[in-house]
């Protein structure tokens, strides 16, 4: 089976991306396919991994990074969510653009639901359901080549590492 590139994100706990030598052994073990951001006390790393499947390239992702730096542990797969504006600036499109593929009033309609709504009425959706029907109706910027992981499967990776947690 052919290898594919997945990206996605991963919340951190016990890594603090501002201590040179845990990010030394970070990178030291083979992580040099993340990038690593502050994202409110915990370290977000965004992947672009290499795997036979989406399954694999998570689970991983997530050995590889509790492997990497003792007292590290992954907390979640961060859902990537994004409203209109963010969507606009991801795809190199106009606010407006995205709205009207969202709304329906252009394009094919199908647009996935929001994923919820923030503040006064911000809709966010996530990337993971929004990337493939985008990619079916060729509105993906052709630099695009890497996938997602399934909803189904970012939902039940966190199940578990919550689950986990409790443990």
């Amino acid at each position: 089976m052919a290898e594919k590139e997945f990206t996605f994100a991963l919340l951190i706990g016990g890594l603090d991306v501002d201590d040179d030598a845990q990010c030394d052994a970070y990178f030291a073990d083979g992580l040099d396919d993340s990038v690593l951001e502050d994202r409110d006390g915990l370290a977000l790393a965004t992947f672009s991994r290499t795997a036979v499947d989406a399954g694999s390239a998570v689970t991983s992702a997530i050995a590889d990074v509790e492997r990497s730096v003792p007292g590290a542990r992954v907390v979640r797969v961060d859902e990537q969510l994004m409203n209109l504006g963010d969507l606009a600036a991801h795809l190199d499109r106009t606010t407006e653009s995205v709205r009207l593929l969202a709304t329906a009033a252009r394009g094919p309609g199908g647009f996935p639901p929001p994923a919820g709504v923030v503040g006064k009425g911000v809709r966010v959706w996530r990337w993971a359901d929004v990337r493939p029907w985008l990619a079916e109706h060729g509105v993906t910027p052709p630099d695009d080549v890497a996938e997602t992981l399934p909803p189904e499967l970012i939902a039940a990776t966190n199940l578990e590492l919550a689950a986990r947690a409790k443990r």
